[in-house]
């Protein structure tokens, strides 16, 4: 197995910087941003782009998960949602999204815990496999319909270190 940088680790730096103007910018002075960051993946993501935005922020976690190796599986949430979000402007942070079944699942469940609002950013977006109109509010790079990993995406737990995203070319 062998990886190929797809993104390195600066075009990252850069989008995240932007991304997190951008979520800044979008919300009026004063909000408190509530922070849903998914397990794994999502966390160096998150941790970068916190540093970014500009708003009093509260973070929590969501353990959940989809794929065993490369494979998309059952969708199995390892966590409990008992954070309180009623009434609060809440912004989910995932490392990547493609299919949308775990987004969507997240985003129902939410829902009933009735916030102010609800806004996705992801750091990895699959156009061509997305399934659903639920729209994303911030994408860092829209990507093939290929594995990747890197900057918290792993492989079977592993490569979640490496500062930039790869693909897996399994030649």
């Amino acid at each position: 197995m062998q990886l190929e940088i797809l993104i390195d680790e600066h075009e990252i730096k850069k989008n995240v910087k932007e991304m997190g103007i951008a979520i800044s910018n979008y919300y009026s002075e004063g909000t408190v941003l509530s922070i849903i960051c998914v397990l794994k993946g999502a966390l160096l993501f998150t941790a970068d782009l916190i540093k970014e935005i500009n708003l009093n922020t509260n973070i929590e976690f969501l353990d959940i998960s989809s794929y065993k190796g490369k494979e998309r599986g059952e969708i199995q949430l390892n966590s409990t949602t008992d954070f309180f979000i009623k009434g609060k402007d809440v912004l989910v942070v995932e490392d990547i999204i493609d299919s949308g079944n775990t987004i969507n699942y997240i985003v129902d469940q939410l829902k009933g815990k009735d916030p102010k609002s609800i806004k996705v950013a992801t750091l990895l977006f699959k156009p061509d496999v997305y399934n659903f109109d639920m729209k994303i509010d911030w994408i860092g790079f829209n990507i093939k319909n290929e594995f990747v990993v890197g900057y918290g995406l792993d492989y079977n737990e592993l490569y979640r270190n490496k500062k930039s995203i790869y693909k897996i070319n399994d030649e």
